[in-house]
């Protein structure tokens, strides 16, 4: 799995998370605690990129749950995009789709972010 951060809005300090490969029980951990780290650093929301995920399995979904968590236990929140269609069933299934904020790109992401503003 690879993990880069990058800055999206200076103004908003808002960060996304950009995750490649494979979300499963070997990168879980990583995922977990890169997400607590930069939801630690940012004054924002941060906007986890899923579109280079080829598999999620419980493991990964537990990071993400986990960073969705300790973002809300800080007045922030988890932003999901670019799910494929794997990843789309699998939250669908476990009503994670409920739960987290999931916009289909980047693009419709940001375009929501600035119209709540």
């Amino acid at each position: 799995m690879e993990i880069q951060t990058r800055t999206l809005d200076e103004v908003q300090k808002l960060l996304e998370v950009v995750l490649k490969g494979r979300l499963d029980l070997q990168s879980s951990e990583a995922v977990k605690t890169r997400l607590h780290e930069v939801i630690e650093a940012t004054p924002a929301s941060v906007v986890v990129n899923l579109e280079e995920v080829h598999f999620i399995d419980s493991a990964g979904l537990s990071a993400l749950v986990s960073g969705l968590r300790f973002a809300r236990e800080r007045d922030k929140d988890i932003i999901l995009v670019g799910l494929n269609k794997q990843a789309e069933m699998v939250f669908k299934l476990t009503m994670l789709d409920q739960i987290f904020t999931i916009y289909p790109s980047l693009e419709n992401a940001l375009e929501n972010l600035a119209k709540e503003d």
